[in-house]
């Protein structure tokens, strides 16, 4: 005898809510699309494999889970096909789930979310973006957003990512807020358990070595000897931005923004958080974050920088309406000092707007 259970479908208030435990719950699929239903919440139990794109095109339409290590939406689809989710014009939510994409195409992610239209009023953005308590995990490109009045992301996870076009993208967000989520590990997860190198082996081309905390890939093979940086290459490595604000493209830039409380770790030639020098945010804050730099070789934790120096450019259009404080890290855009001296009889002349060392009359 076997049994297969239905999924639970209930209308409360007027709102559907439908139980999701394999691709057919969440609806019929029509040219490789399924379309999600309005006023329904699909509750996701367990890994769900979808084959096919998820188009939010309705009001009312959100995704929950009950625990983002075991309620998953997983992407197989060909790479061909496209973005993941979708989200047009529309306010949505997506919580306690894991996400998670086999497609390795440059430029489709997972999430792509658009409420945006520059003629009308605010850019016409008048929607809601919210995404709490997920974990994205093993995928390529991640997720472009663009307007929205307010973009939400809360304690979310992004890791083990490889994405080579797409990191975490905003553009053009009326508020965006960043909170308590963590943006670390971005490299291929099954590359943990990597043997170390040994110089007593010799090797052959495309396998692949653990050295100095860093995962290598053999170019054409190598005998016995010295690990030489020359005869490797680094391996499985996201090579873009975790997170990145773009460039208004002629929109209204970014209202406010505020990213605090979170982890951001890039590796080799990733950047934690990037801010396009032909962005502009309105007011912005960025404080009691923690900046990792180990394992960085080309990237940075935080651009723009002043070059040669390597540090946070606070003059910049794009950072000076910044409040950046209390990081872990990186400097505070602004700093003061107070002293109190005792027995000084000597003046100092200021000039405004050039720096001068304080008489001490010492």
């Amino acid at each position: 005898m076997s049994f297969t259970p239905s999924p639970f479908i209930k209308n409360i208030n007027s709102s559907n809510m439908i139980e999701v435990s394999q691709e057919s719950d969440l609806g019929t699929d029509v040219g490789g699309v399924i379309t999600l239903a309005g006023n329904t919440t699909y509750f996701i139990r367990g890994e769900v494999n979808c084959a096919n794109r998820l188009l939010i095109i309705n009001e009312g339409t959100a995704i929950i889970g009950w625990n983002r290590d075991e309620d998953s939406l997983n992407f197989t689809g060909l790479p061909s096909v496209g973005d993941f989710i979708t989200v047009t014009e529309q306010s949505f939510e997506i919580a306690n789930i894991a996400l998670s994409s086999t497609n390795n195409t440059g430029g489709t992610a997972i999430l792509r979310a658009v409420n945006y239209n520059a003629p009308d009023y605010n850019a016409g953005r008048d929607k809601v973006l919210t995404v709490i308590n997920c974990q994205v995990r093993n995928c390529f490109d991640v997720w472009h957003i663009e307007g929205f009045d307010l973009v939400d992301i809360q304690n979310t996870l992004v890791w083990y990512v490889q994405a080579t076009t797409i990191g975490c993208h905003f553009k053009n967000v009326s508020k965006l807020q960043i909170s308590s989520c963590e943006y670390v590990r971005w490299f291929d997860e099954t590359l943990i358990g990597t043997a170390a190198f040994n110089p007593a082996l010799s090797y052959i081309a495309g396998e692949k070595v653990l050295e100095g905390g860093t995962f290598y890939e053999s170019i054409a093979g190598s005998a016995a000897g010295p690990f030489n940086p020359a005869e490797w290459t680094t391996v499985g490595y996201a090579t873009v931005p975790m997170v990145e604000l773009l460039d208004n493209g002629g929109g209204p830039g970014f209202g406010a923004v505020n990213i605090s409380g979170s982890i951001l770790h890039p590796q080799q030639t990733q950047d934690g958080i990037n801010i396009s020098t032909s962005s502009t945010t309105g007011f912005g804050t960025i404080s009691a974050n923690t900046f990792v730099n180990v394992g960085l070789d080309t990237g940075s934790v935080f651009l723009p920088i002043i070059p040669v120096l390597l540090l946070p450019d606070y003059s910049d259009a794009s950072t000076s309406t910044y409040d950046v404080l209390a990081n872990q890290g990186i400097l505070n855009s602004t700093s003061g000092c107070v002293m109190t001296m005792n027995g000084n009889t000597q003046a100092t002349a200021l000039v405004a707007v050039t720096p001068t060392k304080v008489d001490t009359d010492s």
